[in-house]
């Protein structure tokens, strides 16, 4: 899911979005302000900002904390605890937890996990998914622990005998046993934390997948929290315990629903009000991380429409097809409630490498009065759907972090701060200069 949004200081930018440097330099036009700069307060201290970001994040803390108890006794009074209890998903007409700006090709299935327990995971990674991986997240929304498909790929399985197989670490916290074409995690052996958690196995689908089956969610099993760090797979095993039950597919999507619409209030509550300035920018990175359940390999840059303007348009390029970005999507959303409204993945943007031209308006009709074309296989509509907040464009990348061209991307899209892109060595793929009309 997207970051909550807050702007970090990237400094002045000499040219305005859509002026060259030499028009700039001639002085013709103020400073840019970055789309992304610290809001420093009236004083220009930053004090009145750092008290309300230090206030938000301990209000959702505290909110969080709440929700996983909440979850967690809610569940002990019909049965005991299940897994997998509450699923986002908001691909179709029956969604759920439409928070954070989700991503409509992904899903998120959470497991709430007592205080007094650690859990315990037998998952095959969806052989047919894009991306999936199982996270740990602690109660201020931050990742304790992940292990990603990519993480399962790279276990020498074929050696028979290996460490794997005989059960290892990864760097001391995770536990690592590979059973077959099965991992068996013990994600919280060398993490120190403290509450409840609430666990994500995150799943990016194809076109050709609507959800992940339930049979392919993971196998989970709680151990006594004190037990998890002397849990060694080399020594001890899973099949002496009793799995989880796993919530029915129903149920999950009832609580998801339940869990949207608390989340909303709170959200809408507190969101910090964008700022003039940052709408009708080139694309920027927000830099926040807190509060909403970030993923690691994700990184994002995303733009606003004005208030005064029908739509807005970007002609790109779908990156490249490269073995470390597994995925690039484009998402319209609403900055108020921090809800999807439509997205597109690379597959249904023509696939890798493919030219597209990007119209975002609330009806095709104000789509095709700036340019839209049905008929060409390059452009495609997304629908603002009638929402009439702040209205904005995501771009969404995934990353495997194991070679530089990869940390150089995201490096890239993190320098990003709404001003046009002059250095070629910046740009990024996927990335087009953004036109509102």
């Amino acid at each position: 899911s997207c970051q909550s949004i807050q702007f970090v200081e990237r400094g002045n930018v000499e040219v305005m979005p859509g002026l060259s440097a030499a028009e700039g330099a001639e002085g013709r036009v103020a400073k840019f302000k970055a789309a992304n700069e610290k809001d420093t307060g009236p004083l220009g201290f930053g004090i009145l900002p750092s008290v309300k970001t230090f206030l938000r994040d301990v209000l959702m803390t505290k909110f969080l904390t709440e929700l996983y108890n909440k979850e967690i006794k809610a569940m002990e009074s019909h049965g005991g605890v299940k897994a997998w209890c509450s699923v986002a998903h908001c691909a179709q007409e029956s969604s759920s937890m439409n928070v954070a700006m989700p991503d409509m090709s992904c899903e998120y299935w959470c497991c709430y996990v007592p205080s007094k327990f650690a859990p315990l995971f037998e998952v095959k990674y969806p052989h047919w998914g894009v991306y999936s991986a199982l996270t740990v997240y602690d109660c201020h929304g931050l990742p304790l622990a992940s292990f990603s498909c990519r993480d399962a790929s790279k276990l020498d399985v074929g050696k028979r005998g290996s460490r794997w197989e005989r059960g290892g670490d990864i760097d001391g916290d995770i536990g690592v046993k590979k059973k077959g074409d099965t991992v068996v995690l013990n994600l919280m052996k060398g993490v120190d934390y403290a509450g409840p958690v609430c666990v994500l196995f995150r799943v990016y689908r194809p076109l050709s997948h609507s959800i992940t089956p339930e049979d392919a969610l993971p196998k989970t099993f709680f151990i006594p929290r004190k037990e998890r760090a002397k849990f060694d797979f080399s020594t001890s095993t899973t099949s002496a315990l009793v799995p989880v039950p796993q919530a029915e597919r129903k149920s999950a999507f009832a609580t998801g629903k339940r869990i949207e619409s608390t989340f909303c209030a709170l959200i809408q509550k507190h969101m910090k009000p964008l700022r003039d300035h940052q709408f009708g920018t080139q694309a920027f990175h927000p830099n926040s991380v807190s509060g909403l359940f970030v993923n690691a390999n994700a990184t994002y840059v995303i733009c606003f429409k004005p208030r005064d303007k029908v739509g807005m348009k970007m002609k790109a390029k779908v990156p490249n097809e490269q073995d470390y970005r597994p995925y690039y999507g484009i998402m319209t959303v609403e900055y108020e409630s921090t809800q999807t409204m439509t997205s597109r993945t690379f597959e249904q943007l023509g696939g890798w490498g493919s030219d597209i031209e990007v119209f975002v308006t609330n009806t095709k009709e104000e789509a095709i009065k700036g340019g839209y074309d049905e008929k060409l296989k390059s452009h495609h509509w997304l629908s603002l759907r009638g929402k009439t907040g702040c209205c904005g464009m995501v771009l969404r990348y995934l990353h495997y972090f194991e070679v530089s061209d990869a940390l150089k991307e995201r490096e890239n899209l993190s320098k990003m701060d709404g001003s046009d892109i002059l250095e070629e060595r910046d740009r990024v793929e996927g990335v087009g200069r953004i036109e509102y009309f």
